[in-house]
């Protein structure tokens, strides 16, 4: 009896079996046949059958194509999920369906959303025909919906220039990703995106940072088709209390700037002057005190995190060395931190005064460690830092070594100490060619870098490199570095003449020569001047070098303290003629705007584009407070050498 049951129950799965399909496969044939019944179970048993051997399917894709297009609508979720797993399997091969497809995203189901979501992305080099049903569905109330349309969209190469002015609604819509989906679809249609430039610089207001971004590289991309938003972006420099809508719209406005008409190019210039030097400044001599009492809030954050092509200790190096110049020289304008040259001096000599409690540590605890560190290097500098921090660490010890309280120990040690630091110098000027073309450095020692060593350390044969980087022909352009891989134009060489030709007219012998270079460095301030806030306007974006002037973010903190610098050397050391000394007034005047117009209301100055630069603000507020030094006579009751800023009297 139990042999019979088994065999009666084997007798009837194999006849279920059967009427499946499993055991015995119905022909392509006989399936499609079934596909098309009236029969809504007959349908979907085929569509199964289908899902289950679409491969072998394939050859009857344009019989199948218009059951299967219809069916992505059916009632019946099974049957809209067979038809697009079908259509996902099959890939490109089923890209008629493409427009059904975009209209399933919206589908009730998340499981048919799913095969039609996969099902599109095997066919993303054919959504063209599509693009009406993607841009009807990026109107659809649903976030999620909008979104995978957008993802979708932005990961295919649809085409898209011909549906460009939807795309442009969709720039507004509620959430950022959706908008950066958008933006990457944009951006694929090149010079065609001209059509909606005006949207785009709207975009430039994107509360996302990323987004904004974006929107600035397409509007760059387009180049002189933008001559027609520049009303637009300059509406935009007008932008209230958003630095970084401002910033972005001056970063696409220099790239177009070759562009533009002689007097679109001066309407520019009027524009960025307004928009960056603001009319309302704060009090220098308190914002001054306020940069050194505040040093914690630059310091700590910085010290440790080195910028591309940097080392922690050349890094560490350089702002340490920075911060603490900075602080000495600032002190005898604020009485708060009068006694910062004794700590320094304590911290490098590692030795208390036996007269005095032991004292405390200065922000600058670990210079001596950095230093000891990049002056046991030999050879080729390992990058820019380490150079900049010799710079710092010998104008430090220079001025510390002017102070009464030290010990004669101390003395000593500091003066043995500025001895190696100008040994280091002097080595890296010597070479200084060859560090130019050493790979994976940076920008080891470009023009700028040679005349701020020889600044400190003055060279001969540093000086004759130093004297072929002005163009012959116009003194005003001058090389970025030996290898010329910057453009040297006037715009583009404003921030570096400063301090080479100061470099020049401070170290010049001969009276006739020397006069050449003062006029020269009087001639470069001006230009300084000028282009002022062209440079001003850099300093928050991201990238480096940018338009035809290859203007780049880094170029104003690190100049302007020698352009202040220059301005008091000049009155201090030359007989001027009245037209000279209104001149270099104008100047000093327009210098001490820029720099008030860059403190935020924390008290420190505006940090240079967060996106490249993350630890600029440690170099910047010192950099910016040695600038406001040789401006501060009013801050002080007695003449001090502090007032030459960055750098010492002769």
């Amino acid at each position: 009896m139990k042999k019979r049951v088994v065999f009666i129950g084997a007798l009837l799965l194999f006849s279920f079996w059967s009427q499946q399909g499993i055991l015995q496969e119905k022909t392509v044939e006989q399936v499609v046949e079934e596909f098309k019944s009236s029969d809504p179970e007959t349908r979907l048993a085929a569509a199964r059958t289908i899902s289950r051997r679409a491969q072998e399917f394939e050859i009857a894709i344009e019989d199948l194509m218009p059951e299967l297009i219809k069916n992505l609508k059916d009632p019946n979720q099974s049957m809209r999920w067979n038809t697009g797993n079908i259509l996902e399997q099959w890939g490109e091969k089923a890209k008629d369906a493409a427009p059904a497809l975009v209209d399933t995203l919206a589908d009730e189901d998340i499981y048919v959303r799913s095969v039609a979501s996969g099902a599109l992305r095997n066919m993303k080099d054919h959504l063209k025909p599509a693009l009406p049903n993607f841009t009807k569905l990026l109107n659809h109330s649903e976030t999620d919906i909008r979104l995978k349309a957008a993802q979708i969209l932005a990961q295919a190469e649809p085409d898209a220039h011909e549906v460009l002015p939807q795309l442009a609604k969709a720039l507004k819509d509620e959430d950022p990703h959706v908008r950066w989906n958008i933006l990457q679809v944009i951006k694929k249609t090149n010079d065609y995106a001209a059509i909606i430039a005006p949207d785009l610089v709207e975009a430039l207001k994107d509360e996302d940072s990323n987004n904004r971004m974006v929107v600035s590289h397409i509007l760059i991309a387009l180049k002189e088709k933008n001559k027609n938003v520049f009303p637009n972006l300059i509406e935009l420099l007008k932008y209230p209390d958003n630095s970084n809508t401002r910033t972005r719209a001056a970063k696409v406005l220099e790239e177009i700037r070759p562009h533009l008409s002689k007097e679109d190019r001066e309407v520019l210039d009027s524009e960025l002057k307004k928009a960056f030097l603001k009319p309302e400044l704060p009090d220098l001599c308190s914002t001054l005190c306020s940069l050194a009492q505040n040093s914690q809030r630059w310091i700590e954050e910085n010290f440790n995190n080195p910028e591309t092509h940097s080392t922690e200790t050349s890094w560490g190096f350089a702002l340490q060395s920075l911060g603490a110049l900075f602080m000495v020289k600032a002190a005898p304008f604020c009485k708060e931190i009068k006694d910062i040259s004794t700590l320094i001096a304590h911290d490098l000599t590692q030795e208390s005064d036996p007269s005095r409690c032991e004292l405390p540590s200065s922000p600058f605890s670990k210079l001596h460690i950095f230093a000891s560190d990049v002056l046991s290097a030999t050879g080729i500098p390992v990058d820019s830092p380490a150079v900049y921090g010799k710079q710092f660490y010998a104008l430090l010890l220079q001025e510390i070594l002017k102070k009464d309280s030290l010990t004669d120990s101390q003395r000593e040690k500091l003066k043995k100490e500025l001895t190696t630091t100008h040994l280091h110098l002097e080595r890296n000027i010597q070479i200084s060619k060859e560090a130019i073309s050493t790979p994976n450095r940076g920008s080891l020692f470009t023009s700028y870098a040679l005349a701020t060593s020889l600044l400190v350390h003055p060279e001969e044969k540093g000086f004759n490199i130093l004297k072929q980087s002005p163009d012959p022909d116009n003194p005003f352009q001058i090389a970025y570095s030996a290898g010329g891989f910057i453009k040297n134009t006037v715009r583009g060489s404003a921030a570096r003449a400063v301090p080479i030709y100061l470099a020049l007219y401070r170290n010049e012998k001969d009276p006739e020569q020397k006069t050449t270079y003062k006029n020269y460095l009087i001639k470069a301030l001006e230009n300084y001047k000028k282009y002022l806030p062209s440079l001003m306007a850099q300093i928050k974006r991201d990238d480096t070098h940018l338009g035809e002037d290859s203007l780049a973010p880094y170029y104003f903190f690190s100049t302007v303290p020698y352009a202040t610098s220059a301005i008091e050397f000049l009155f201090e050391k030359e007989e001027l003629s009245d037209e000279e000394k209104e001149k270099l007034n104008t100047v000093k005047q327009e210098l001490k705007t820029g720099l008030l117009s860059l403190i935020q209301k924390n008290g420190l100055f505006e940090a240079q584009g967060e996106e490249l630069y993350p630890s600029s603000s440690g170099y910047t507020n010192p950099l910016g407070g040695l600038a406001l030094i040789p401006l501060a006579q009013e801050c002080s009751q007695e003449k001090n050498s502090a007032l030459f800023g960055i750098l010492t009297e002769d």
